[in-house]
């Protein structure tokens, strides 16, 4: 009869050896593989980064009056032309009348003083004509030329009157238009600004917008890539700021940046350099603020093994991957292995050196499911897996 403090290890044997025997005689799991390549790149150095709106605005308004109406709140999407604040109407539009009813009064007093032109013009020709008979005087001549100056003159007040009339009934439509603000961008309203019934001076802000549809990564780059990038250069390797991955810190998601922007200019804190790539952001799945990791191809290329990302799960002890073992035309059992990532590389990882090599399969699809010395089934490939460079 065994001792009772041996009865725990006797009881885990036994699981153990029956949790062997379930999976010895499971069926095999379907899974699909890929094939470990072995590559020549050049190294990346990995540099933090962080994703950055290209536009934030506080939105203002440019005239000022009371806010009738708040048509957004915190998180709501807004398009170009969207309007988000309302002021109260009422006084501009009075204004407006006014000026428009003094622009009518305009239009008549031209058209009284056009007549008067006309009638004075008239006058004058009269005169000139009994000039030759002698029936009128040299003063007289001299009068009705007065008057034709006189109404031409008071015309061309007239019609000065009547453009600023226009131009001000002009103005205060664009006032009453003003009143109403709207969004000069697509974006995202991160801060509501005024409530109903708040006085809003000239230039207030009523809301921040920021763009979310695309975004900006900002890179710190050290400046020692500078002198590496300049050992390259007089190598004749110039430093390819065009082959820059991302890999955001909070999905692990990986992009390749298009040509970055530098700025020339290296901060006395850290030390660094700015670069900065633009990012598509379709669905808005990426915020601003989060963090990110940059991998900038830099020295000269040497071996390095590269496996599809897929094949690469995250678990708390670190990365895995699913390798068979086993021959090709007997049982295929897949097995964990810890794998050293070194940087991206679009669809895939390249590794350190570690218990992979060039040729092993990895699970790429069905891995997710898998244990320990699992049987598996390999389905037919959907295509080779292509290496990115």
């Amino acid at each position: 009869m065994p001792r009772p403090r041996l009865l725990p290890i006797l009881l885990a044997l036994m699981m153990l050896a029956g949790a062997r025997s379930s999976v010895a005689q499971a069926p095999p799991a379907m899974v699909r593989t890929a094939t470990v390549a072995a590559e020549d790149l050049a190294p990346r150095r990995s540099v933090t980064a962080e994703l950055r709106a290209p536009r934030t605005s506080t939105v203002a308004g440019i005239e000022a009056g009371i806010v009738e109406e708040v048509l957004v709140v915190e998180g709501d999407a807004v398009a170009a032309g969207d309007l988000l604040v309302r002021l109260d109407p009422v006084r501009v539009r009075l204004d407006l009348e006014v000026a428009r009813a003094q622009a009518a009064a305009s239009e008549a007093d031209l058209r009284e003083r056009e007549a008067e032109e006309r009638q004075a013009i008239r006058d004058l020709e009269l005169v000139e004509r009994s000039r030759a008979s002698g029936a009128v005087s040299e003063r007289e001549i001299l009068n009705s030329t007065s008057a034709r100056d006189i109404a031409a003159a008071r015309v061309d007040r007239a019609r000065k009157d009547l453009a600023v009339a226009r131009a001000r009934i002009d103005l205060l439509a664009q006032r009453l238009e003003d009143l109403a603000i709207r969004a000069p961008f697509d974006g995202v309203v991160t801060a509501r600004l005024v409530e109903v019934g708040q006085w809003l001076a000239p230039g207030g802000g009523v809301a921040t917008l920021v763009e979310v549809d695309r975004l900006e990564a900002w890179l710190a780059v050290p400046q020692t890539v500078v002198d590496a990038a300049a050992a390259d250069v007089a190598g004749g390797r110039p430093l390819d700021l065009k082959g820059v991955f991302l890999r955001i810190d909070a999905t692990g998601e990986v992009m390749r940046l298009g040509e970055l922007r530098i700025v020339p200019e290296v901060a006395r804190s850290g030390r660094s350099f700015t670069a900065i790539g633009a990012i598509a952001n379709p669905g808005r799945r990426l915020l601003p603020g989060m963090s990110a990791t940059a991998f900038v191809p830099l020295g000269e290329p040497r071996a390095w093994i590269t496996l599809p990302k897929d094949a690469v799960l995250f678990r708390e002890t670190g990365p895995i991957a699913w390798v068979l073992r086993g021959a090709p035309d007997g049982p295929r059992m897949a097995m964990p292995l810890p794998v050293d990532l070194a940087f991206p590389l679009g669809d895939r990882w390249a590794i350190h050196a570690g218990g992979l090599a060039a040729g092993d399969e990895v699970v790429v699809e069905g891995n997710e499911r898998l244990m320990p010395m699992s049987p598996v089934m390999p389905l037919p490939a959907a295509g080779a897996a292509a290496a990115g460079g």
